[in-house]
């Protein structure tokens, strides 16, 4: 068994239910593949306390993100409101290879009922709890398909926003997770940050 001790990691679940509320298909918690670079850059500019640190935001430009003590800033901010579909947890429809440097969905599932859209429900927040030798905290969002057809989610993951006069979405992490959505239900996608002593 590997000795998880000391790590961060981050775990991720999924419920589809239909028209009724029922569970039609559940993914339980597994391990997520993938922070991305864009995480540590913000880790390091939040213990640096440094102004002026270059990140790749997702349209694939460096941008300077201030520290969390400039109070006129934004920053790693997960709180994607209703039909914001370029803030906290965001779907795609590629299955490109999981990498280190990627800095976007490849391709983003917009919020909306047209085709291949779903609608982008608030993302939700728990508070931290413990349990045994592990912390843990999550972040949740329901997507519902309201657009006729089935849409299949192919990636998911974590876009936060920073600014300092312009905001900024910059992806912090990104899994490949397939989920079938038909017409009318609805998938809750979870993540749940944990810390291990």
């Amino acid at each position: 068994m590997v000795n998880l001790a000391g790590t961060m990691m981050l775990e991720v679940r999924v419920a589809v239910k239909d028209k009724d509320g029922v569970i039609v298909k559940e993914i339980p918690w597994r391990r997520s593949h993938s922070f991305v670079r864009q995480f540590l850059d913000f880790m390091y500019c939040a213990f640096i306390d440094d102004s002026n640190v270059s990140i790749l935001s997702t349209n694939g430009e460096a941008q300077n993100v201030s520290g969390p003590d400039m109070a006129q800033y934004t920053f790693l901010d997960l709180s994607g409101l209703a039909n914001d579909d370029a803030c906290g947890l965001v779907v795609g429809r590629s299955d490109d290879a999981e990498e280190n440097e990627q800095f976007s969905l490849g391709q983003r599932i917009l919020d909306g009922s047209g085709l291949n859209q779903l609608d982008y429900g608030v993302n939700q927040f728990g508070d931290s709890w413990v349990s045994g030798s592990s912390v843990y905290w999550n972040i949740w969002r329901v997507f519902t398909n309201l657009s006729g057809a089935t849409v299949t989610i192919k990636e998911i993951a974590l876009y936060c926003q920073a600014n300092d006069t312009t905001t900024y979405s910059f992806m912090i992490a990104r899994d490949l997770l397939e989920v079938i959505i038909t017409n009318g239900n609805t998938a809750t996608i979870e993540y749940r940050f944990q810390t291990i002593v």
